[in-house]
């Protein structure tokens, strides 16, 4: 499903508009929730723990960490265009979004500084006069955003691109010759960055790990991944465990693997049929968030589980039609908190 919607995507990207920038800025503002405001009274300021949900309609729900399925939404950017994919908060609270679509001036990745309602800064995606097809995002501890890009499945070379604090242009693209296809990025608490590398003909999924100072990602080899497309995503919790989403055809369901571990020690596979897992977060309550690409309504757009769960305590969103839900965004950044 999100192998399909990629490839078409990509495929219109590269044939109408793969060079240039961003045309215009995209118009955008936080919005309180409905019914939450009334005249005469200002906003109420935001929690410091936050969800931040795209529902790819050109809307990102902000729902508090806590109890979020039951509080709802309580503030939205709104605004936005095309698909909304990966997301990171960095130490600032700055919300980092990938944007993508079937043009290329869709490509960019949008900065906005909390609490969220102003017009994002542009990040723009191209490098050496192309624009690439952004995908994952992580930030780090220094305010260095990494950016991965499709790469071969969209006839691009796969990379991840480093964007220094206040710039609005990658100044380096981490390349490997083991490169196929790029989806999710992440960081730990040390510094070490992750990216989902699949094939586009074998469809095999690993995940390479680039060390903390580091010039070059190396293969984890984790085992009992399978069926790899843009939508895996990867994360990692407060003890350094590695979550993996893994998408095969209505088996659907997420890996975690001990640090240094091949073989997983724990598997989430309580999905609906054709619910696929895509860029999932661990917030800062130690709780993961899983966001669904969702096949079989009523739709959630996002899932909830306690450490050591198999069952979702809470199912975030809901839509009466099939829905994308391509990443999922936290605040505060858990891997970067005591970081400022």
């Amino acid at each position: 499903m999100r192998r399909s919607l990629l490839f078409v995507l990509c495929m219109a990207a590269i044939l109408t508009a793969c060079t240039g920038t961003p045309a215009s800025s995209p118009g955008a503002g936080v919005l309180p929730a409905a019914g939450s405001h009334r005249p005469g009274r200002s906003q109420p300021s935001l929690p410091a723990q936050l969800l931040f949900v795209p529902l790819e309609n050109g809307t990102i729900d902000i729902y508090p960490l806590k109890h979020a399925e039951k509080k709802g939404p309580i503030a939205q950017i709104t605004g936005l265009t095309a698909f909304q994919d990966g997301m990171v908060v960095d130490a600032s609270g700055n919300l980092f979004v990938v944007n993508n679509g079937p043009f290329g001036n869709y490509d960019y990745v949008m900065e906005f500084a909390p609490p969220y309602d102003s017009p994002p800064t542009i990040l723009n995606t191209e490098w050496m006069s192309q624009v690439f097809y952004p995908i994952g995002a992580a930030v780090d501890a220094s305010g260095d955003l990494y950016v991965s890009n499709c790469g071969d499945y969209c006839f691009e070379t796969a990379a991840v691109f480093v964007y220094p604090p206040g710039a609005t242009s990658p100044t380096k693209a981490i390349t490997s010759s083991q490169f196929n296809s790029l989806a999710g990025l992440a960081l730990d608490a040390r510094g070490n960055l992750y990216v989902v590398e699949w094939n586009d003909q074998t469809y095999a999924v690993d995940v390479f790990e680039m060390a903390a100072g580091a010039s070059t990602f190396k293969p984890l080899h984790l085992h009992g991944l399978v069926t790899g497309n843009g939508g895996n995503g990867v994360t990692l919790n407060a003890a350094g465990d590695l979550y993996v989403s893994a998408i095969s055809s209505g088996s659907n369901y997420v890996l975690e693997y001990k640090p240094g571990k091949r073989n997983a020690f724990f598997m989430i596979d309580s999905f609906p049929f054709l619910d696929e897992p895509t860029q999932l977060q661990v917030g800062s309550d130690g709780n993961l968030y899983v966001p669904v690409s969702c096949g079989t309504p009523p739709c959630p757009y996002v899932y909830g589980f306690k450490p050591g769960a198999r069952k979702p305590f809470e199912a975030i969103g809901s839509a009466g039609s099939t829905n994308y839900t391509f990443a999922v965004g936290v605040a505060p950044n858990p891997a970067l908190q005591g970081s400022r």
